[in-house]
């Protein structure tokens, strides 16, 4: 008899929290999509339980607008995910996200995008730019949320994470600046010039190559450069304060310096490191 209201008290239970968890995700757009219970082998615990969540497709917001792509591009992102790549046509698509939170202004050459999210999951903007090449400098502020940039020629590009992640493909700028604060950034199969790049307390990954007089500093988190070309396409040196430096499994720790005897007289790299960890690492 106790072991019957033993099970009929944790069944419901159970039941108060799987409904706890079934009213946010339905607020948030979600459902439920299976439940399994099994017994457990766990003798004070005698179920199992198995909860799938999803986003339900029929809830996705959807909307469509078409701009005409500028020389300049700023966009500012809170809350939500945004991706800016090469298609057909011009336009902004809206994922789950009501056109209220989305403002575009157009003023010369100049195009603005201010995306502001909600606590709501999922909420996508989709930037589709037929006309890639028309657009010749990047302004990107990511706050929250996920921000995608690719398949870009650009004179200049300016890419700022507080706390999101930012991931930058195959992307050509004459001038570089990233700045990261606590957020992660990625950049695979890039050329960068003239290369400023900052990182606070996250995390930067950079695969590609660098050209011209390029400074890397790290206050803390780490810094991984994963370069194209052999050591002696540069010169570079590093000062290491309480962080680590490594350079082709060459480590240089604490109050010190280290210049390369690379040939290169155009290609530069300035490492500097407070706290954090800075590895490079050149073709073989």
């Amino acid at each position: 008899m106790k072991i019957i209201k033993k099970i009929g008290i944790i069944g419901i239970v159970l039941c108060c929290i799987g409904l706890v968890l079934f009213s946010i995700g339905w607020m948030q757009g979600g459902g439920i999509e299976s439940l399994n219970i099994q017994i457990s082998n766990d003798s004070w615990w005698p179920f199992k339980v198995n909860m799938k969540t999803f986003m339900n497709e029929e809830k996705t917001v959807v909307y469509e607008e078409s701009f005409i792509p500028r020389q300049q591009l700023k966009v500012h992102v809170e809350k939500a995910s945004f991706e800016i790549r090469k298609g057909g046509t011009n336009k902004i698509l809206l994922q789950n996200i009501e056109k209220k939170n989305i403002q575009m202004k157009a003023e010369n050459q100049v195009l603005t995008v201010d995306v502001k999210g909600t606590k709501k999951n999922n909420q996508r903007v989709i930037m589709e730019v037929k006309d890639i090449d028309v657009i010749q400098t990047l302004s990107l502020d990511s706050s929250m949320g996920n921000s995608k940039v690719s398949d870009m020629n650009l004179e200049a590009i300016d890419v700022t994470s507080s706390m999101g992640n930012v991931e930058l493909t195959r992307i050509i700028s004459k001038t570089t600046n990233i700045h990261n604060e606590t957020g992660e950034i990625i950049v695979n199969d890039a050329m960068f010039y003239h290369t400023q790049l900052t990182n606070e307390m996250g995390n930067i990954e950079f695969h590609g190559d660098i050209y011209g007089k390029n400074e890397i500093s790290c206050e803390m988190g780490n810094v991984t450069l994963q370069l194209e070309r052999k050591e002696e396409a540069y010169t570079y040196d590093v000062n290491a304060s309480m962080g680590t430096v490594k350079v082709d499994d060459e480590e240089v720790i604490g109050n010190a310096a280290h210049i390369s005897y690379g040939t290169g007289d155009i290609d530069s790299l300035h490492i500097d490191c407070e706290m954090g960890n800075v590895e490079v690492m050149f073709a073989s």
